[in-house]
């Protein structure tokens, strides 16, 4: 498991560990972006909580967070 505050350095973890699944948690452009430059790997996506635009000063849903692990990883 990696934790990554951006796309660049998600983008050089996943080259790295070439993961089966990835779970992302980012703002709609981000997300959409990134989902295409790893695509073939399945990406289980959560979206930022976006207060105002542009993608600045985001939250983020940690249940939706959680919720999406218990989907990947069930009965853990």
């Amino acid at each position: 498991m990696r934790l990554a505050p951006g796309g660049s350095l998600a983008k050089l973890f996943v080259r790295q560990a070439q993961p089966d699944v990835i779970l992302a948690v980012a703002c709609e452009n981000e997300l959409a972006l990134g989902i295409r430059e790893v695509h073939p790997i399945p990406v289980v996506a959560v979206l930022n909580d976006i207060p105002g635009s542009p993608c600045v000063n985001t939250t983020v849903a940690v249940d939706a967070v959680g919720r999406a692990l218990q989907d990947l990883f069930p009965g853990r």
